[in-house]
């Protein structure tokens, strides 16, 4: 569902902020966002 992979998604991109990935915490938060909306 959804919901579920855009967490999993923004879990993704924390972990990637912390490893100062920071092109892939952009990608990563821009795909999560897009699963929230279609989950709307």
């Amino acid at each position: 569902n959804f919901i579920k992979s855009a967490e999993y998604d923004l879990n993704t991109a924390k972990f990637m902020l912390k490893s100062r990935r920071y092109i892939y915490v952009i990608f990563m938060c821009h795909l999560s966002l897009e699963k929230m909306l279609k989950a709307i």
